[in-house]
Protein backbone atom coordinates (compact mmCIF):
# COMPACT_ATOMS: atom_id res chain seq x y z
CA UNK A 1 0.00 0.00 0.00
CA UNK A 2 1.01 3.40 -0.20
CA UNK A 3 1.12 6.64 1.48
CA UNK A 4 -2.43 7.88 1.34
CA UNK A 5 -3.25 11.50 0.58
CA UNK A 6 -6.76 12.48 -1.03
CA UNK A 7 -5.81 15.83 -1.83
CA UNK A 8 -3.61 14.74 -4.45
CA UNK A 9 -5.01 15.01 -7.81
CA UNK A 10 -2.48 12.31 -10.19
CA UNK A 11 -4.67 9.17 -10.82
CA UNK A 12 -4.00 6.75 -8.50
CA UNK A 13 -5.59 3.24 -7.95
CA UNK A 14 -8.13 3.73 -4.93
CA UNK A 15 -10.07 0.85 -3.28
CA UNK A 16 -14.10 1.60 -3.29
CA UNK A 17 -16.55 -0.79 -0.80
CA UNK A 18 -19.76 -0.83 -3.04
CA UNK A 19 -22.63 -1.50 -1.06
CA UNK A 20 -25.92 -4.24 -2.22
CA UNK A 21 -23.11 -6.11 -4.50
CA UNK A 22 -23.47 -4.24 -6.74
CA UNK A 23 -19.79 -3.76 -8.28
CA UNK A 24 -19.99 -5.23 -11.41
CA UNK A 25 -22.79 -3.08 -12.68
CA UNK A 26 -20.95 -0.36 -11.20
CA UNK A 27 -17.83 -1.50 -13.39
CA UNK A 28 -19.75 -1.57 -16.22
CA UNK A 29 -21.26 2.12 -15.99
CA UNK A 30 -17.70 3.36 -15.29
CA UNK A 31 -16.60 1.65 -18.17
CA UNK A 32 -19.19 3.17 -20.24
CA UNK A 33 -17.85 6.43 -18.93
CA UNK A 34 -14.27 5.42 -20.19
CA UNK A 35 -12.73 5.02 -16.48
CA UNK A 36 -10.39 2.47 -15.62
CA UNK A 37 -11.63 0.13 -13.18
CA UNK A 38 -10.85 -3.52 -12.20
CA UNK A 39 -13.15 -6.01 -10.16
CA UNK A 40 -11.91 -9.30 -9.24
CA UNK A 41 -13.62 -12.11 -10.66
CA UNK A 42 -13.40 -16.00 -10.02
CA UNK A 43 -16.33 -18.65 -11.68
CA UNK A 44 -18.80 -20.53 -9.35
CA UNK A 45 -20.54 -23.27 -10.19
CA UNK A 46 -24.33 -24.01 -9.31
CA UNK A 47 -26.53 -26.46 -9.93
CA UNK A 48 -30.08 -25.00 -11.23
CA UNK A 49 -32.70 -27.44 -12.25
CA UNK A 50 -30.36 -30.61 -12.34
CA UNK A 51 -28.13 -28.62 -14.71
CA UNK A 52 -24.51 -27.27 -13.39
CA UNK A 53 -23.73 -23.56 -14.82
CA UNK A 54 -20.70 -21.86 -14.25
CA UNK A 55 -20.50 -17.89 -13.74
CA UNK A 56 -18.19 -15.16 -13.26
CA UNK A 57 -18.81 -13.40 -10.12
CA UNK A 58 -17.00 -10.71 -8.20
CA UNK A 59 -13.85 -12.46 -6.08
CA UNK A 60 -13.63 -10.09 -3.33
CA UNK A 61 -17.30 -9.29 -2.53
CA UNK A 62 -18.43 -5.56 -2.95
CA UNK A 63 -15.25 -4.08 -3.81
CA UNK A 64 -13.76 -2.07 -6.68
CA UNK A 65 -10.49 -0.84 -7.49
CA UNK A 66 -10.61 2.41 -9.67
CA UNK A 67 -7.71 4.75 -11.47
CA UNK A 68 -8.80 8.31 -10.95
CA UNK A 69 -8.13 10.93 -8.81
CA UNK A 70 -10.58 11.62 -5.21
CA UNK A 71 -12.46 14.56 -7.27
CA UNK A 72 -13.60 12.38 -10.13
CA UNK A 73 -14.82 10.01 -7.84
CA UNK A 74 -16.37 12.24 -5.22
CA UNK A 75 -17.76 13.92 -8.62
CA UNK A 76 -18.87 10.17 -8.89
CA UNK A 77 -20.62 9.31 -5.64
CA UNK A 78 -22.89 12.49 -6.46
CA UNK A 79 -23.92 11.60 -9.76
CA UNK A 80 -24.36 7.77 -8.99
CA UNK A 81 -26.21 9.33 -5.83
CA UNK A 82 -29.60 7.52 -6.22
CA UNK A 83 -28.21 4.51 -8.61
CA UNK A 84 -25.00 2.72 -6.47
CA UNK A 85 -23.95 3.48 -3.13
CA UNK A 86 -20.17 3.24 -2.58
CA UNK A 87 -17.41 4.96 -0.68
CA UNK A 88 -13.54 4.64 -0.33
CA UNK A 89 -12.20 1.61 1.61
CA UNK A 90 -10.22 3.53 4.51
CA UNK A 91 -6.74 2.46 5.65
CA UNK A 92 -7.14 1.86 9.37
CA UNK A 93 -3.18 3.01 10.10
CA UNK A 94 -3.93 6.26 8.47
CA UNK A 95 -7.51 6.58 8.45
CA UNK A 96 -7.46 7.94 5.01
CA UNK A 97 -8.60 6.50 1.77
CA UNK A 98 -6.66 3.29 0.75
CA UNK A 99 -4.87 3.69 -2.43
CA UNK A 100 -2.90 0.59 -4.20
CA UNK A 101 0.23 1.87 -6.10
CA UNK A 102 0.53 1.17 -9.86
CA UNK A 103 2.99 -1.69 -9.35
CA UNK A 104 1.33 -3.68 -6.89
CA UNK A 105 -2.24 -3.22 -9.14
CA UNK A 106 -0.41 -4.59 -12.24
CA UNK A 107 0.66 -7.49 -10.23
CA UNK A 108 -2.26 -8.01 -8.96
CA UNK A 109 -4.12 -7.68 -11.95
CA UNK A 110 -2.21 -9.78 -14.29
CA UNK A 111 -2.62 -12.64 -11.71
CA UNK A 112 -6.78 -11.92 -10.97
CA UNK A 113 -7.51 -10.46 -14.39
CA UNK A 114 -7.27 -13.15 -16.57
CA UNK A 115 -11.20 -14.88 -16.93
CA UNK A 116 -9.50 -17.74 -18.46
CA UNK A 117 -6.66 -18.59 -15.77
CA UNK A 118 -9.13 -18.11 -12.81
CA UNK A 119 -8.80 -22.14 -11.85
CA UNK A 120 -5.35 -21.33 -11.45
CA UNK A 121 -5.59 -18.45 -9.24
CA UNK A 122 -6.51 -19.06 -5.67
CA UNK A 123 -7.73 -15.87 -3.10
CA UNK A 124 -7.06 -16.05 0.28
CA UNK A 125 -8.56 -14.95 3.12
CA UNK A 126 -7.69 -15.52 6.56
CA UNK A 127 -5.25 -18.12 6.46
CA UNK A 128 -2.74 -15.49 4.22
CA UNK A 129 -1.90 -14.41 7.80
CA UNK A 130 -0.61 -17.98 9.06
CA UNK A 131 1.54 -17.69 5.90
CA UNK A 132 5.84 -17.21 6.55
CA UNK A 133 7.02 -14.58 4.10
CA UNK A 134 9.34 -16.18 1.84
CA UNK A 135 12.10 -14.61 -1.07
CA UNK A 136 10.87 -11.83 -3.21
CA UNK A 137 10.84 -13.65 -6.79
CA UNK A 138 9.97 -12.74 -10.33
CA UNK A 139 7.99 -15.15 -12.64
CA UNK A 140 10.24 -15.81 -15.66
CA UNK A 141 8.13 -17.94 -17.91
CA UNK A 142 4.31 -19.09 -18.27
CA UNK A 143 1.30 -17.77 -17.82
CA UNK A 144 2.39 -15.63 -14.79
CA UNK A 145 5.64 -14.37 -16.40
CA UNK A 146 6.78 -10.97 -15.12
CA UNK A 147 4.68 -11.22 -12.06
CA UNK A 148 6.42 -10.03 -9.02
CA UNK A 149 5.51 -11.66 -5.60
CA UNK A 150 6.58 -13.57 -2.54
CA UNK A 151 7.34 -16.79 -2.82
CA UNK A 152 4.66 -19.12 -0.28
CA UNK A 153 3.38 -22.60 0.41
CA UNK A 154 -0.46 -23.54 0.50
CA UNK A 155 -1.54 -26.45 -0.02
CA UNK A 156 1.76 -27.96 0.11
CA UNK A 157 2.99 -26.19 -2.69
CA UNK A 158 5.09 -23.72 -3.78
CA UNK A 159 3.18 -20.52 -5.42
CA UNK A 160 3.90 -16.82 -6.05
CA UNK A 161 1.77 -14.61 -3.70
CA UNK A 162 0.71 -10.86 -4.51
CA UNK A 163 -0.53 -9.30 -1.45
CA UNK A 164 -2.52 -5.76 -1.42
CA UNK A 165 -1.88 -5.17 2.11
CA UNK A 166 -4.86 -4.73 4.40
CA UNK A 167 -7.35 -6.09 2.10
CA UNK A 168 -6.59 -9.28 -0.53
CA UNK A 169 -4.11 -11.67 -1.17
CA UNK A 170 -3.69 -13.84 -4.59
CA UNK A 171 -1.65 -16.86 -5.26
CA UNK A 172 -0.81 -18.54 -8.47
CA UNK A 173 -0.99 -22.11 -8.83
CA UNK A 174 2.32 -24.35 -8.03
CA UNK A 175 5.55 -22.88 -10.13
CA UNK A 176 8.41 -24.59 -10.40
CA UNK A 177 11.98 -23.68 -9.10
CA UNK A 178 13.17 -23.26 -12.61
CA UNK A 179 10.53 -20.55 -13.66
CA UNK A 180 11.32 -18.07 -10.04
CA UNK A 181 14.23 -15.75 -10.44
CA UNK A 182 14.96 -14.08 -7.11
CA UNK A 183 15.35 -10.66 -6.37
CA UNK A 184 17.69 -8.92 -4.70
CA UNK A 185 15.43 -5.32 -4.77
CA UNK A 186 13.20 -6.43 -1.45
CA UNK A 187 10.91 -3.52 -2.16
CA UNK A 188 7.52 -4.64 -3.64
CA UNK A 189 5.40 -3.02 -1.83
Amino acid sequence: MKDNNKDTDEDQWYVLRVLFGRELKLKEKLEEKNIKCFVPLRYVETCVGGRTKRKLISAISCILFIHSNSAVIDDLKSEFECTFTFRYLIDKSTNKPMIVRDQEMNNFIAIAGNDELTEYVHYLGEEAKNLKRGEEVIIKSGIFKGIRGRIVRVKRQRRVMVELQGLANVVTAYIPNELLEKQINTNIR
